[in-house]
């Protein structure tokens, strides 16, 4: 089910990364198709006067002209920032007048062009010498200028065709589109195994949560188990002897007694660790007194502590904290049974109490067999024992899961420290403020 949720999570991350970098791309090549395009028209629309000096055609009065061997007047130059491109003067059957040409073609190709031009006159794209070209027809205006340097506009029956050579622009396109492509393909590479490694760091811990949530699953089976086995076996043996009178059976209903007793202990414990796991509890902080709260906690264990005869030394002075007290108290309470729990009779129990300038750190130390260090990091797990052997009736491996996540709720951290041999010691540290 996991590898499902993440094959479809990458999916989903991949489908989306795929839309916006093809729209990025998209926009890039656009938005430089526009801009050339838009250069090619102002160059092709670039508006050139024709000029009759002292008898004599041409399109600038500063050109010099040669005539080819069938007496066509041709201009040859170069015009920086205009591109490579060709004017032609064509009459009103579209023959040729006149060539004003930045580059050396042929009389046959400048003819060429112009019967292209002239048989689809609304504008185009045409092959020519191996290049494209772009062109544009439009009515040719004419300057008569005079020994006076007098200018007369004249409109002449004459046709303006202007080419524009448009092949590097094609090919900046084009080799645009492969960069774009390729780049395009390195990063939903990139993006490809950045996804995967992050979903799978993302699903690592819902994993692990789930791992937890089926480990929880089979303890809590297996908790239950127990006493119900109990109840079960001692209610075939009254069954069995049901003639018998109920005095002379009593052990068994005791036995079955315990068992609900444990069974209604476990359940409530595995309901209020549920309420503990709840994500966002609605809380309230008050200003509380810790070190009443403890006195409270302290008078509950008095006669577990006596039985045992454990010492209790406490180190605790007044202290305002604002913090949830009927959470804390039962954090302080979950902490103080596993003291007197793994303290051995005549151990003693150390319950300090350090205010700071921004925290409230509680200890609570018991002598005893202590913790090995391998056992520390799991030992806030749920239904997580020690040594399975020793551990008593009452004893569900669900009080210290329970602890810190209530540690959690208000706010604060739980941590552990055992020598074996020597002692355990929890320390709870509490932000004042909440």
């Amino acid at each position: 089910m996991l590898k499902k949720f993440r094959n479809r999570l990458i999916l989903m991350i991949m489908g989306l990364i795929t839309i916006i970098l093809v729209i990025a791309l998209l926009a890039v090549y656009t938005v430089t198709s526009l801009r050339l395009q838009s250069e090619n028209e102002e160059r092709l629309n670039r508006t050139e006067e024709l000029y009759i000096t002292d008898g004599e055609l041409q399109f600038d009065d500063t050109l010099t002209n040669e005539t080819t061997e069938d007496g066509q007047l041709t201009f040859n130059r170069i015009s920086p920032g205009l591109g490579v491109y060709f004017n032609m003067l064509v009459d009103k059957d579209g023959q040729l007048v006149m060539i004003d040409s930045t580059v050396k073609l042929s009389q046959k190709q400048y003819e060429k062009a112009a019967q292209l031009a002239w048989k689809n006159q609304k504008g185009g794209v045409v092959q020519l010498a191996d290049r494209e070209w772009q062109y544009a027809v439009a009515p040719a205006v004419a300057s008569l200028i005079t020994d006076q340097k007098q200018r007369i506009s004249q409109q002449k029956p004459t046709y303006q065709i202007r080419f524009l050579d448009i092949t590097d622009s094609k090919n900046v396109l084009a080799s645009l589109r492969r960069t774009l492509l390729i780049v395009g393909g390195l990063l939903l590479i990139f993006f490809s195994l950045l996804t995967v490694f992050f979903s799978n760091y993302a699903v690592k811990p819902i994993a692990q949560a789930w791992k937890k949530q089926q480990q929880f699953i089979t303890d809590a089976s297996h908790e239950l188990k127990t006493p119900l086995s109990i109840i079960r076996a001692n209610t075939d043996v009254l069954y069995a002897n049901k003639s018998e009178k109920i005095e002379d059976q009593i052990k068994w209903v005791d036995y079955i007694s315990k068992g609900t007793k444990r069974m209604e202990n476990l359940v409530n414990s595995l309901l209020y660790q549920a309420r503990v796991d709840t994500t966002d509890p609605e809380l309230t902080f008050t200003e509380t007194e810790i070190a009443e709260l403890l006195q409270q906690v302290f008078a509950s264990y008095e006669y577990r502590l006596s039985v045992k005869n454990i010492s209790l030394e406490t180190n605790v002075t007044p202290t305002i904290l604002k913090t949830e007290p009927t959470l804390l108290k039962k954090l302080l309470e979950i902490l103080m049974d596993n003291a007197v729990k793994y303290t051995d009779k005549d151990g003693i129990i150390t319950v300090r109490l350090l205010a700071e300038k921004n925290s409230v750190t509680i200890l609570v130390k018991n002598s005893g067999e202590g913790i090995t260090a391998e056992h520390l990091p799991k030992l806030f797990d749920r239904f997580y024992r020690v040594d399975e052997s020793r551990h008593s009736e009452n004893s569900y491996g669900l009080g210290l899961s329970i602890a810190k996540g209530i540690t959690e709720q208000l706010r604060g951290d739980l941590s552990v420290e055992s020598q074996p041999g020597a002692y355990t010691s929890f320390k709870i540290k509490l932000p004042k403020k909440g």
